[in-house]
């Protein structure tokens, strides 16, 4: 667990554009990872000289974080104390209830995809979070297998983080490295995503690059159970709710046109799945 310099630098941005940090709780104890570059990079775009003084790579990251942010109340949340969490529990069962909305900011580095339980651990970092909070989610996505249970969707962000789960929406992006180590990479590509119910299609990305879902949203209202009404999958809403029949249906065409049909939606896939997309994917940092 651990944040990089895209991490950091979305982290001074949300401070820049007025968000509060003086209560704020990291998922788990996150590392902090900054190549020599990226430390210029930020003291010259943010002037947090004093925070990076001492830095080191792969070292924790609650010193910088309280300086760069001004964090009057840094705690940390894990199953257990072996890296001394402040707050020992795991995200597989329901928080209590005395923790709901004490956080300012809820950061997770690299967490949620080790827990089983995904929507129960989503369930409670919503419910940290206090009515006009936000969290800051980096977690795997594309080319990760392996790291965790899970690889994580834009789809799972746009469908949770939305007026009636209790949040809306600032930020989603692929965030891609060279390696998958991807602490590793200086260099990263990082893609601003476009909403599907948007676009009106879903949202592909295939890449060779390890990729990381980078989501930032903010709590507009405390729910008991944020997922009281169950998220669904944007494109079958519409589907349903359109009563049109999937473009694939071969119970509808003579088999040679659905097996030509099948491969012109096939090729026309691998261009919407590139970040050359400007429908979905916009160049970021």
């Amino acid at each position: 667990m651990g944040l990089t310099y895209t991490d950091v630098r979305q982290l001074l941005v949300m401070q820049r554009e007025g968000a509060s940090f003086t209560r704020v709780l990291t998922v788990g104890r996150l590392s902090l990872f900054l190549h020599r570059g990226e430390i210029v990079a930020l003291r010259k775009e943010f002037g947090v000289d004093r925070a990076l003084e001492g830095v080191t790579f792969g070292g924790y990251a609650d010193p910088f974080l309280r300086e760069a942010l001004q964090i009057e109340s840094l705690d940390s949340l894990d199953a257990s104390s072996y890296e001394g969490a402040t707050v020992v529990h795991d995200l597989n069962v329901p928080i209590d209830e005395r923790l709901h909305e004490q956080y300012d900011v809820v950061i997770d580095g690299g967490s949620l995809e080790h827990v089983f339980n995904i929507t129960t651990a989503l369930a409670n970092v919503m419910k940290l979070v206090r009515v006009g909070g936000q969290l800051l989610l980096v977690n795997p996505a594309n080319n990760l297998c392996g790291h965790g249970f899970y690889q994580l969707s834009p789809e799972l962000a746009f469908s949770v983080f939305r007026d009636e789960h209790g949040f809306e929406l600032r930020r989603v992006a692929l965030v891609e490295a060279r390696f998958p180590n991807v602490e590793a990479s200086a260099g990263r590509l990082v893609l601003d995503v476009r909403d599907p119910r948007e676009v009106g299609r879903r949202v592909l990305r295939l890449s060779c690059r390890p990729g990381s879902l980078m989501v930032q949203a903010r709590k507009t209202r405390h729910l008991a159970d944020p997922f009281a009404v169950t998220p669904q999958q944007s494109d079958y809403v519409a589907h349903w709710q359109s009563g049109r029949p999937p473009l694939l249906d071969a119970s509808r065409r003579p088999p040679w046109l659905a097996r030509g049909a099948a491969y012109l939606v096939a090729v026309r896939e691998l261009a919407l799945a590139s970040r050359y997309n400007r429908r979905v994917y916009a160049r970021s940092r």
